[in-house]
């Protein structure tokens, strides 16, 4: 009967760490700012200050050719994602939530142009996939990234 009430102790203590683990994600603050109604993250590429509008119809995240330290004397060879243009970088969000990986390469300059606020990137689904939620603190001006 010892045997019994060890082996049922154990499996309650074992499911209260399942669930304790459960009740506290990780949350990741990014601050941003506003333009034309569109969330600009501000975040680093490459060691570099970088403006990323979050789009979450953007299946993949896509940064400028400065921000991927790519050089080309014909901009049009980034007018648009279909070319496929990628190029390596490391993303840094916050102080603890970063991604390295390939990523498209695009011109936003028209684009910022018209938002009238400097675009370096659009931050997509491939790298939202990675929480389960995200929160947009409008007073704050922080995104909060729960994994």
């Amino acid at each position: 009967m010892d045997r019994t009430w060890t082996e049922l102790f154990l499996a309650l203590f074992l499911f209260a760490g399942v669930v304790s683990a459960q009740q506290h994600p990780r949350t990741f603050s990014v601050p941003f700012h506003t333009a034309g109604g569109m969330i600009l993250l501000e975040a680093q590429a490459n060691g570099k200050p970088a403006v990323l509008l979050l789009d979450t119809g953007a299946q993949t995240t896509v940064i400028s050719p400065k921000l991927a330290n790519v050089r080309s004397k014909d901009s049009r060879a980034f007018a648009t994602v279909v070319q496929g243009v990628r190029a390596h970088a490391n993303l840094l969000l916050s102080a603890d939530l970063n991604y390295s990986g390939d990523f498209y390469v695009l011109d936003f300059s028209e684009t910022s142009k018209q938002l009238g606020a400097k675009i370096d990137g659009l931050l997509g689904q491939n790298i939202l996939r990675d929480f389960s939620a995200f929160r947009v603190d409008y007073k704050a001006n922080v995104i909060e990234f729960e994994k």
